[in-house]
Protein backbone atom coordinates (compact mmCIF):
# COMPACT_ATOMS: atom_id res chain seq x y z
CA UNK A 1 0.00 0.00 0.00
CA UNK A 2 1.24 3.52 -1.17
CA UNK A 3 1.51 5.88 1.70
CA UNK A 4 1.67 9.79 1.22
CA UNK A 5 2.80 12.21 3.42
CA UNK A 6 1.29 14.92 2.95
CA UNK A 7 2.80 18.46 3.80
CA UNK A 8 1.07 21.89 5.01
CA UNK A 9 1.39 23.67 2.18
CA UNK A 10 0.47 21.19 -0.15
CA UNK A 11 -3.15 20.75 2.04
CA UNK A 12 -3.68 24.31 1.58
CA UNK A 13 -3.06 24.24 -2.01
CA UNK A 14 -5.20 21.61 -2.62
CA UNK A 15 -8.30 23.42 -0.49
CA UNK A 16 -7.13 26.45 -2.78
CA UNK A 17 -7.93 24.72 -6.05
CA UNK A 18 -11.25 23.28 -4.67
CA UNK A 19 -10.19 19.74 -5.18
CA UNK A 20 -9.63 18.40 -1.60
CA UNK A 21 -12.74 16.08 -1.23
CA UNK A 22 -12.02 14.74 -4.95
CA UNK A 23 -8.39 14.14 -4.06
CA UNK A 24 -9.31 11.98 -1.17
CA UNK A 25 -11.84 9.87 -2.74
CA UNK A 26 -9.60 9.13 -5.80
CA UNK A 27 -6.81 7.74 -3.13
CA UNK A 28 -9.20 5.66 -1.63
CA UNK A 29 -10.41 4.22 -4.31
CA UNK A 30 -6.36 3.34 -5.08
CA UNK A 31 -6.30 1.83 -1.51
CA UNK A 32 -3.47 4.07 -0.87
CA UNK A 33 -3.31 6.05 2.48
CA UNK A 34 -2.56 9.73 3.15
CA UNK A 35 -1.07 10.86 6.22
CA UNK A 36 -0.57 14.07 8.37
CA UNK A 37 2.05 14.76 10.87
CA UNK A 38 0.47 16.16 14.18
CA UNK A 39 2.55 19.45 13.55
CA UNK A 40 1.14 19.95 10.20
CA UNK A 41 -2.22 19.33 11.65
CA UNK A 42 -1.40 22.27 13.86
CA UNK A 43 -0.16 24.49 10.69
CA UNK A 44 -3.27 23.62 8.42
CA UNK A 45 -5.35 26.89 10.00
CA UNK A 46 -7.07 28.29 6.64
CA UNK A 47 -6.80 28.81 2.95
CA UNK A 48 -7.26 32.05 0.92
CA UNK A 49 -9.60 33.29 -1.46
CA UNK A 50 -11.00 36.48 -3.18
CA UNK A 51 -13.36 36.37 -0.15
CA UNK A 52 -11.20 36.54 2.63
CA UNK A 53 -9.65 33.54 4.48
CA UNK A 54 -11.65 29.66 4.77
CA UNK A 55 -11.47 27.64 7.78
CA UNK A 56 -9.69 23.99 7.10
CA UNK A 57 -10.97 21.77 9.16
CA UNK A 58 -9.64 18.01 8.73
CA UNK A 59 -11.68 16.48 11.51
CA UNK A 60 -14.19 14.80 9.79
CA UNK A 61 -11.50 13.73 7.27
CA UNK A 62 -9.86 11.45 10.51
CA UNK A 63 -12.89 10.62 11.90
CA UNK A 64 -13.98 9.14 8.37
CA UNK A 65 -10.26 7.34 8.23
CA UNK A 66 -9.71 9.09 5.04
CA UNK A 67 -6.44 10.29 6.31
CA UNK A 68 -4.15 9.34 9.11
CA UNK A 69 -2.48 10.98 11.68
CA UNK A 70 0.51 10.11 13.19
CA UNK A 71 3.64 12.14 15.72
CA UNK A 72 7.03 11.20 16.40
CA UNK A 73 7.46 12.19 19.73
CA UNK A 74 9.68 15.35 20.36
CA UNK A 75 12.89 12.79 21.10
CA UNK A 76 12.90 11.23 17.57
CA UNK A 77 12.33 15.10 16.21
CA UNK A 78 15.51 16.19 18.02
CA UNK A 79 17.55 13.53 17.09
CA UNK A 80 16.42 13.39 13.23
CA UNK A 81 17.46 17.63 13.40
CA UNK A 82 21.10 16.82 15.72
CA UNK A 83 22.53 15.02 12.41
CA UNK A 84 22.56 18.20 9.87
CA UNK A 85 24.64 20.78 10.15
CA UNK A 86 23.37 24.68 10.22
CA UNK A 87 23.12 24.50 6.44
CA UNK A 88 19.85 22.26 6.66
CA UNK A 89 18.61 21.96 10.68
CA UNK A 90 17.14 25.73 10.42
CA UNK A 91 15.54 25.62 7.02
CA UNK A 92 13.04 22.74 7.96
CA UNK A 93 10.04 23.72 9.72
CA UNK A 94 8.28 21.22 12.42
CA UNK A 95 6.17 19.92 9.83
CA UNK A 96 8.75 19.10 7.51
CA UNK A 97 10.89 17.53 10.34
CA UNK A 98 8.26 15.26 11.50
CA UNK A 99 7.27 14.45 7.57
CA UNK A 100 11.20 13.55 6.92
CA UNK A 101 12.03 11.91 10.12
CA UNK A 102 9.06 9.35 9.60
CA UNK A 103 10.01 8.70 6.17
CA UNK A 104 13.48 7.96 7.27
CA UNK A 105 11.98 5.31 9.56
CA UNK A 106 9.17 4.40 7.06
CA UNK A 107 10.78 4.46 3.86
CA UNK A 108 9.12 1.49 1.97
CA UNK A 109 6.03 2.77 0.23
CA UNK A 110 5.81 6.07 1.23
CA UNK A 111 6.38 9.77 -0.33
CA UNK A 112 6.45 13.20 0.45
CA UNK A 113 4.22 15.62 -1.13
CA UNK A 114 5.36 19.26 -0.48
CA UNK A 115 6.34 22.46 -2.44
CA UNK A 116 9.66 22.99 0.40
CA UNK A 117 13.27 23.58 -1.32
CA UNK A 118 14.32 22.50 1.79
CA UNK A 119 12.22 19.30 1.76
CA UNK A 120 13.50 18.33 -1.37
CA UNK A 121 17.34 19.31 -0.86
CA UNK A 122 16.94 16.65 2.37
CA UNK A 123 15.60 14.14 0.59
CA UNK A 124 18.57 14.57 -1.88
CA UNK A 125 21.07 14.59 1.10
CA UNK A 126 20.04 11.42 2.37
CA UNK A 127 20.19 9.70 -0.59
CA UNK A 128 15.94 9.56 -0.50
CA UNK A 129 15.12 11.18 -3.84
CA UNK A 130 12.98 8.31 -4.79
CA UNK A 131 11.01 9.22 -1.51
CA UNK A 132 9.85 13.03 -2.99
CA UNK A 133 6.83 13.73 -4.75
CA UNK A 134 6.11 16.97 -6.26
CA UNK A 135 2.17 18.16 -5.81
CA UNK A 136 2.01 18.21 -10.03
CA UNK A 137 3.07 14.45 -10.30
CA UNK A 138 1.06 13.12 -7.69
CA UNK A 139 -2.14 14.94 -9.00
CA UNK A 140 -1.03 13.05 -12.50
CA UNK A 141 -0.46 9.82 -10.50
CA UNK A 142 -4.20 10.18 -9.38
CA UNK A 143 -6.27 11.38 -12.78
CA UNK A 144 -6.24 15.04 -11.47
CA UNK A 145 -2.94 16.59 -13.49
CA UNK A 146 -3.51 20.45 -13.64
CA UNK A 147 -0.96 23.12 -14.49
CA UNK A 148 0.42 24.45 -11.39
CA UNK A 149 2.75 27.31 -9.97
CA UNK A 150 6.71 26.05 -10.61
CA UNK A 151 6.95 24.98 -6.21
CA UNK A 152 4.25 22.54 -7.22
CA UNK A 153 6.28 21.18 -9.90
CA UNK A 154 8.03 18.30 -10.92
CA UNK A 155 11.05 20.59 -12.05
CA UNK A 156 11.20 22.21 -8.81
CA UNK A 157 11.05 18.93 -7.08
CA UNK A 158 13.91 18.03 -9.27
CA UNK A 159 16.05 21.15 -9.12
CA UNK A 160 16.40 20.68 -5.09
CA UNK A 161 16.93 17.15 -4.83
CA UNK A 162 20.19 17.89 -6.91
CA UNK A 163 20.98 20.09 -4.88
CA UNK A 164 20.98 17.99 -2.29
CA UNK A 165 22.43 15.44 -3.72
CA UNK A 166 25.69 17.45 -4.58
CA UNK A 167 25.50 18.50 -1.16
CA UNK A 168 25.99 15.19 -0.04
CA UNK A 169 28.96 14.05 -2.61
CA UNK A 170 30.33 17.34 -1.42
CA UNK A 171 29.71 16.34 2.14
CA UNK A 172 27.56 19.19 3.25
CA UNK A 173 24.66 19.24 5.23
CA UNK A 174 25.39 16.63 8.12
CA UNK A 175 27.39 16.99 11.49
Amino acid sequence: MRRILLDANVIIKLHELGVWTEVLLHVQKRGWRLLVAETVVSEVDYFRTEEGHVPIDLTQDFQKELLDRFDMGAESLRKFRSGFDPLYAPELDPGETECLAFLVENPESTLLCTSDSAAFRTLGLLNRSENGISLEEFLQQIGLGRRLPYQYTEKFRVRYTHEGQRDFLQRRGFR
